[in-house]
């Protein structure tokens, strides 16, 4: 049986070929399937400009190539490979210094220390040694993956095998590779910049994208109506399951209950900094509450006061019952599914509601 085997071509360019086509806008680094946002810290660019600087190998950088059949002008996605070349034009634009210990090897050169491009490049123009390690900058060669199927299912299946067996990206940013296009995922992002949930969301690193995952738990919680694990693997799982039926008519009606729940905890306009509730833990529980007030559905009033009362018997270690199982579930695996019923039933209890 014949293999339908994926076709590649790998080849190189120079550093100085790379930075000519992007400068004629040849390079798209953003592409759907990408991170959110620029990952490396500045240790980690300047740790890749010493590889480069030393002549060490760097790894591939997977592009795919779209010819335009009308023009046959050629542009590029990058797949993977963003923070490499994100970093070398950093480094050209000279925003990014080499390292401060870049000469305390055989390889490199003590002249070159902490400093930026421009200044490389000045004190080139009096020292051959430095003179010869620009040029040998510009001629680096990277190697290059091009893709030339525009299948996307392709294209994210490359990008999400790449990543997985790294782990270099996060459980969202692949999840965003991989459901990017589907109304799922974009009604979640909707989300991101809505004024109450950029309040949950206060403490979470947005770079890694960390607040489309807690808002991605909120919402299959309220698409389905229960707990679920904090596991990675079950989200994904439960993502899936979600995906493959959400359609318009799911959309407006998860939506709605959202947008409920939403306006129930913006009502109570609870001060989650003061009570030390900012953690996603309590606020699962929080909004799992609210859900619990509008499917059963239950009056509203006073159940503000009675969980700020609630709160200050928490932080006040006042042992009542529902207090000690609420502390007792965040002290280990609290974003397990058990964990989180605990505090929920802790809180409903409390309430004088009943138990799920």
């Amino acid at each position: 049986m014949a293999s339908n085997r994926y076709y590649r071509k790998s080849t190189s360019i120079t550093i100085s070929n790379f930075y000519e086509q992007y400068q004629l806008n040849k390079y798209r680094l953003d592409p759907p399937y990408q991170r959110d946002m620029n990952v490396w810290d500045i240790e980690q660019k300047s740790f890749l400009l010493d590889t480069i600087f030393k002549n060490f190998p760097i790894p591939p950088i997977f592009l795919e190539q779209k010819i335009n059949s009308d023009t046959g002008i050629t542009n590029y996605d990058v797949i993977d490979g963003k923070q490499r070349l994100s970093t070398i034009i950093g480094f050209i634009n000279n925003e990014i210094p080499l390292p401060e210990e870049f000469g305390n090897d055989v390889y490199g050169n003590s002249k070159l220390n902490g400093l930026l491009f421009d200044e490389i490049k000045k004190i080139a123009k009096e020292d051959e040694d430095v003179k010869s390690a620009v040029a040998d900058f510009w001629a680096y060669s990277i190697s290059v993956e091009y893709i030339e199927n525009p299948d996307y299912k392709i294209v994210d299946s490359i990008f999400d095998r790449l990543n997985r067996e790294g782990s270099r990206l996060n459980a969202q940013e692949l999840r965003k590779a991989q459901y990017y296009d589907t109304l799922l995922y974009n009604d979640i992002i909707s989300y991101r910049n809505d004024i109450y949930i950029t309040r949950l969301t206060t403490k979470l690193n947005k770079n890694r994208m960390e607040d489309i995952g807690f808002i991605t738990e909120l919402y299959i919680m309220t698409a389905k109506n229960t707990i679920f694990d904090g596991n990675e693997n079950e989200i994904d799982k439960v993502f899936s399951d979600i995906v493959e039926v959400y359609d318009e008519e799911q959309s407006a009606c998860v939506k709605e209950k959202f947008e409920k729940i939403k306006n129930i905890l913006e009502e109570w306009n609870i001060d989650y900094s003061i009570y030390n509730i900012e953690g996603v833990s309590h606020l699962y529980a929080l909004w799992y509450l609210a859900m619990y007030i509008i499917n059963n559905p239950l009056e509203n009033d006073g159940v503000c006061d009675k969980m700020i009362a609630f709160y200050k018997d928490l932080r006040n270690n006042k042992t009542i019952p529902e207090t000690v199982v609420y502390q007792q579930s965040m002290q280990s695996a609290s974003r397990s599914k058990s964990a989180r019923r605990k505090r929920v039933n802790a809180i409903l209890s409390y309430l004088g509601y009943q138990k799920i």
